[in-house]
């Protein structure tokens, strides 16, 4: 099972970091380069500039942020959700000093390891990168939480990953619970932001068969997705796909052993269903 930093994963958040951090790396460069683009000045309201200035001045935020002219500061997409998530932390009392660790935890790159600790995948996004694009792009699929230890140690979780460690019984006694999806889309200035972004003109051309990747990869029901490549060229031969389905949506071409019921206390949660697709 892999694991993200001390932290079990379940295969399909482990695949949903994979995806999600090859499918910025090779089709949408532009957005991570916008994400971390240090051109904002509005945070919040409720956040003043004396707060900002302070958190700056402690070591909170890099001193490139601060314009020697007018005193503003800017800040990319990534740095304002970090913000929110400071003045959260302070809300529950925890002190700047353990935030600070907090901060080197959520800017950190991705890495997933084995039971071995060997790597066994590096991303080119930082854990606060991977959680925001999760927590936009996977709503149907339940919510992102930040947990962020009495240390200041912080990681993040989906449900599935975060129900796995409970029932283990690897998640620290005292920890927060932070619910990303609701920090981002309750907050208007990240939510102008985010969809800018994502109307961002593309400065690259996509095959037909990466179009169709992320068509399917954008669909409300996909749930995994596994890509099979030519080793040589590099060339997409397989895709297969893991979708929830309805009871409506079952038809006669569905095969035998194909749909997989997902069931709590005997009840059935969701239904699933298998595809391959042999790219052109």
């Amino acid at each position: 099972m892999l694991k993200l930093y001390q932290y079990d994963l379940s295969e399909f958040d482990a695949q949903q970091i994979i995806g999600l951090s090859n499918a910025i790396k090779d089709n949408n460069p532009a957005l991570l380069t916008a994400m971390r683009a240090k051109k904002n000045t509005a945070i919040d309201a409720n956040i003043t500039p004396r707060t900002i200035n302070y958190w700056s001045e402690i070591g909170l935020f890099d001193k490139n942020n601060q314009i020697a002219d007018n005193k503003w500061h800017k800040f990319s997409f990534v740095d304002i959700v970090f913000i929110l998530i400071v003045a959260k932390l302070r809300d529950f009392g925890m002190n700047l000093e353990k935030i600070k660790t907090t901060k080197r935890d959520l800017y950190k790159l991705v890495a997933l390891t084995d039971d071995n600790d060997q790597t066994i995948f590096e991303s080119r996004l930082s854990v606060i990168e991977t959680a925001i694009l999760l927590a936009f792009s996977l709503q149907n699929h339940g919510n992102v939480y930040l947990l962020i230890e009495n240390s200041g140690q912080a990681t993040y979780f989906m449900d599935e990953s975060f129900c796995l460690n409970r029932d283990r019984e690897t998640l620290p006694d005292t920890y927060i619970y932070l619910n990303l999806n609701d920090l981002l889309h309750k907050n208007q200035i990240v939510g102008t932001l985010m969809a800018k972004m994502q109307k961002m003109p593309q400065k690259h051309t996509l095959t037909s068969n990466e179009k169709q990747v992320l068509d399917v990869l954008r669909q409300n029901n996909t749930e995994q997705i596994d890509i099979t490549k030519d080793s040589k060229n590099g060339k997409l031969l397989y895709m297969k796909t893991l979708k929830n389905i309805t009871n409506a949506q079952i038809d006669e071409n569905t095969g035998f052993g194909e749909i997989r019921e997902i069931k709590q206390n005997g009840k059935v949660l969701r239904r699933t269903v298998k595809d391959t697709i042999k790219f052109k």
